[in-house]
């Protein structure tokens, strides 16, 4: 079949054109939902896209603009306690633990608004109770109790041990065994909470939760006490803080930029998903628009557009990680996603406009009317104030 007497989009049956110009629709509504998701899961709080240094910190893991070398200044930081000292209190009580320090520190560092796992959001009060109000069948109970290794379904033990992201920059100052014995206590205090009525007293800055002799059917051993009591260095009469004097005499500190980077865990997963389904996605896009009547040059320059700024963006996904260069390879990011959304709206925009006469462009004018006064309602009702509102929480963080 030669180039003039191609079939054309135009000469599809009404309800062929009709299927694609739904499906076309969906898609672009899709990707506006994309966009939101986008804003939630990496932009800084009240910007509506992620900026240079959002990329840059969460594909490199490091600052941007790039500053070296990369240390500053830190103000000294106050004793983090995290354990009080062991103490009789009743028959069973014996000492005391920071239910707060334990979940911000173990499950909150990942599971919050600018943490790699946003859902569900273990950051406030608020969050953690709705996941410990059902006691042992509330969510928290069942992932830090569940068995296996698999940390990212349903299993949030790993986040106890050496999945932890920080479990690196601590082995390094202290051996795994002592590491491994702190945390199991760490977890099995947490089940004794929520065992014992997960009640707010002790939740909070200076709120300590006393450690019972034998939580319900997760005893904790004389062993794993002894090994606790054992911790030297760190631990003395049952306190475990970060020292002042550590901070106090360097005056400085290594940034921390890499706990910002996405692991290369979740990158796995979200490179597999993002190109087994975008490829078929922007692919079915891409044969709609090649089949219409616009020139030649402009088809085969637009069709396969989306596809290929994809496949680059991904690509720049894992370059990002490079030392040196991978900043500016988190840059590009933002080029290959403007190559991919204004394709896909060029693709869509177009597409429908050429498989209908002047009547059914007439209609499509009507709906693009429609929606257009639609979206411009939910900016001024929802996201304009959703902004607002984030601008406002930041401010009062600061």
């Amino acid at each position: 079949m030669t180039e003039t007497n191609r079939i054309t989009l135009r000469e599809l049956p009404l309800a062929a054109r009709l299927v694609l110009s739904v499906f076309l629709i969906s898609v672009g509504i899709g990707y506006i939902s994309a966009m939101v998701q986008i804003h939630f899961k990496h932009a800084g709080k009240g910007d509506p896209m992620p900026t240079p240094a959002d990329l840059v910190g969460h594909f490199s893991g490091r600052e941007w603009p790039l500053q070296s070398p990369e240390v500053e200044p830190e103000p000294e930081k106050k004793a983090e306690v995290k354990f009080v000292p062991p103490a009789i209190m009743g028959n069973e009580l014996v000492a005391g633990a920071g239910i707060k320090w334990i979940i911000d520190s173990r499950c909150a560092v990942c599971h919050a608004k600018d943490g790699e796992k946003s859902e569900p959001l273990l950051d406030t009060w608020e969050n953690v109770q709705k996941l410990v109000v059902k006691g042992k069948e509330g969510k928290l109970y069942k992932v830090i109790t569940a068995e296996g290794t698999n940390f990212n379904k349903q299993n949030m033990r790993g986040a106890f041990k050496t999945k932890h992201p920080d479990w690196k920059d601590d082995s390094k100052e202290r051996p795994a065994a002592e590491l491994l014995a702190e945390r199991e206590i760490e977890r099995l205090t947490l089940i004794a909470w929520v065992e014992n009525g997960a009640k707010e007293e002790y939740y909070g800055e200076g709120k300590f939760f006393p450690i019972p002799e034998t939580p319900a059917g997760k005893a904790i051993t004389k062993e794993a006490r002894g090994q606790a009591n054992a911790l030297s260095k760190v631990v003395t009469a049952g306190v475990v803080a970060d020292k002042p004097e550590d901070n106090a005499t360097s005056g400085k500190k290594k940034r921390s930029f890499k706990s910002k980077q996405i692991s290369l865990e979740s990158l796995t997963q979200s490179t597999h998903a993002h190109l087994l389904a975008f490829s078929v996605l922007w692919t079915v896009l891409g044969l709609t628009f090649a089949f219409t009547t616009y020139p030649m040059w402009l088809r085969c320059t637009v069709a396969p557009a989306v596809l290929i700024a994809q496949v680059l963006d991904i690509g720049f996904w894992w370059l990002a990680r490079l030392e040196g260069i991978g900043p500016y390879f988190a840059l590009g990011i933002m080029a290959t996603g403007a190559v991919v959304g204004l394709g896909v709206v060029t693709q869509i925009l177009l597409s429908l406009f050429n498989m209908y006469g002047n009547k059914g462009r007439a209609v499509l004018v009507v709906l693009a009317m429609m929606f257009a006064a639609g979206g411009g309602l939910v900016a001024v009702k929802v996201v304009l104030p959703q902004l607002e509102a984030e601008k406002l929480e930041l401010s009062k963080g600061e």
